[in-house]
């Protein structure tokens, strides 16, 4: 019974967990019972004439499947569809991150991304009927919903979106740019000051699609800096340092927690973070009250700047460098990230010397 099931290029899709486990078993030698089992059960199998079983020290019973497979993520959640537990919000996050950014579906993709940015928070998306509606139409063309999903979407006659389309849309989006890992974190995990965190990573969406789009190793820096951020609020949390909007709550973790963890080995991986990741991670706290637009504006300047380094390279010209020079893919990241940072600093100075010409 439950045999994992395998594509004729022996790549599971159907038992992964069951095959992981009987590898480990095998790899300790603690199989016996299932190669006995299997042994009762060959007379019942169709095998090939002069088939042996002592030929092979640990044998494996597989299903394989006729003809060629799709490999795409909408082809295996079909296939698993009824073998499935129930999933957290957060793998259906990534589920439907991962359908949206297949080939196929990047118009529908583009166009739920294109709605949403109009407005500030999710909660206004869903006011507008139109808009609702329009999101709604694409989620079903891209297969993250079906028709009969429509009715748990939109309210009533007015059109406006419930609160199952808030947490679908919101979710999908942030499913687009993160890992299941730090889905779990920003979804599931209920984390203290997070709720307008995620918000503002919502808004930020298409911004950091779009950044992962021309920077794709930028994927494990963002995944990274939301780790820490994560440690970094619950440590503070812990130990009574007190954080709010203005704290550099990375620069206290790090600087704290290093005293703290220094020659333990079993929590000094919380501190290992590479050098993007710990300025993006200061990036993203310091502006994520704002309601996400501060965000998306940020992290749509890094994007362009990755974008306009990343056509330098391919020219061999840099602004500020000397032909034929190399930056490496970290070092355009860092610089699009400190631009950012440089600007949005000027941009405050700015501000605050015209108040005081003012007054």
């Amino acid at each position: 019974d439950n045999v994992p099931i395998v594509t004729k290029e022996g790549v599971t899709v159907d038992g992964n967990g069951r095959d992981i486990m009987s590898r480990i078993a095998a790899r300790n030698n603690t199989d016996s019972a299932y190669i006995e089992r299997l042994k009762e059960e060959l007379p019942y199998l169709e095998l090939p004439e002069g088939f042996d079983l002592s030929e092979f020290e640990h044998p494996r019973l597989r299903i394989e499947l006729d003809g060629d497979f799709d490999y795409s993520v909408s082809a295996f959640h079909e296939f698993n569809r009824g073998n499935m537990k129930e999933p957290t919000k957060a793998e259906v996050a990534h589920r439907d991150g991962r359908i949206l950014l297949e080939n196929d579906k990047s118009a529908m993709l583009g166009a739920i991304i294109e709605e949403a940015s109009k407005y500030d928070t999710i909660h206004q998306v869903s006011r507008n009927s139109n808009s609702v509606a329009n999101i709604v139409k694409n989620m079903i063309k891209a297969g993250i919903l079906t028709a009969n999903d429509k009715t748990k979407m939109i309210a009533g006659k007015f059109g406006t979106g419930t609160a199952l389309f808030k947490e679908k849309l919101e979710n999908a989006l942030l499913g687009i740019v993160f890992d299941v890992d730090t889905l779990k974190i920003l979804i599931d995990a209920g984390a203290p000051r997070f709720d307008l965190f995620r918000e503002s990573l919502v808004r930020a969406s298409g911004s950091l699609n779009k950044l992962v789009s021309v920077m794709p190793e930028f994927k494990n820096t963002l995944n990274e800096s939301i780790g820490l951020l994560y440690n970094a609020s619950n440590w503070c949390d812990q130990h009574d340092f007190a954080i709010d909007e203005k704290s550099d709550m990375v620069s206290t973790f790090m600087e704290k927690a290093l005293d703290m963890f220094k020659g333990d080995e079993q929590n000094g991986f919380m501190l290992d973070y590479n050098e993007q990741a710990i300025s993006l991670a200061k990036l993203l706290w310091m502006n994520h009250n704002r309601k996400g637009a501060q965000i998306a504006s940020l992290l749509s300047q890094v994007a362009d700047g990755v974008a306009k380094a990343n056509e330098e390279s391919s020219s061999g010209t840099f602004e500020g460098f000397e032909s034929g020079d190399s930056i490496s893919a970290e070092d355009r990241l860092n610089n699009a990230i400190f631009a950012a940072i440089e600007k949005q600093n000027a941009t405050k100075e700015n501000g605050r010397k015209e108040n005081v010409q003012t007054v």
